[in-house]
């Protein structure tokens, strides 16, 4: 995927998307007492801003799918292959992991449920660990969210051997009176260190 042209674009809606995701994370995580960040470590919108403006220049690149990945994660879960509908990714240099984009292909309207099926493949030559699949809330640009309560992930539990692959869902009802917009959020392991993946969905009036 080629990069967006214009590198004057004020912050994009994804990026903002990825910020307020975070930061809505970060406040369910410490109101259930589970301290994984200081809130003065979250970065902020021009901060991410100033991060993805090089991206903008670099073709073959995902400029909109913005999110801090560590440098040196545990052992890779995967690799997330294309299946259905869409999936989108660019493969960062040094030691960071690939970001991907599950795009929902049509919008979805309050009341109904839809869904995206995704490929999680191992090419390395050992086992994975067990892990926990599981997404975040998905925000909207007018702060208005999709609970995770809303959204199922099967597999939940996966480990995949040396060479194959799992194909797994994500599963998305749109509650009742949610606006119109598109929604963001994660799809990652239960370490909330390794984000593996961006979840957009559209919602219709």
């Amino acid at each position: 995927m080629t990069a967006r042209g214009n590198s004057t674009k004020p912050q994009s809606d994804l990026i903002r998307k990825a910020h307020a995701v975070l930061q809505n994370e970060l406040e369910s995580r410490t109101s259930l007492g589970t301290e994984v960040l200081s809130k003065d470590a979250l970065p902020s919108l021009q901060d991410l801003e100033t991060t993805v403006e090089p991206l903008r220049q670099q073709p073959g690149t995902l400029v909109d799918a913005l999110m801090d990945v560590p440098k040196h994660p545990p052992e890779s879960l995967a690799h997330i292959a294309s299946r259905f509908p869409r999936l989108e990714g660019f493969q960062p240099e040094d030691n960071f992991q690939p970001i991907f984009l599950l795009k929902i292909p049509l919008p979805v309207s309050p009341g109904q449920t839809s869904h995206i099926d995704f490929t999680l493949i191992n090419d390395d030559p050992t086992e994975t660990a067990e892990h926990t699949l599981y997404t975040t809330n998905l925000v909207g640009m007018s702060g208005h969210r999709i609970p995770e309560t809303y959204i199922t992930v099967f597999p939940n539990s996966i480990r995949i051997p040396p060479g194959e692959s799992v194909d797994g869902r994500i599963e998305i009802h749109v509650p009742t009176g949610t606006p119109q917009g598109s929604y963001g959020g994660l799809l990652q392991t239960e370490d909330i260190t390794r984000l593996q993946a961006v979840i957009r969905l559209s919602v219709c009036s």
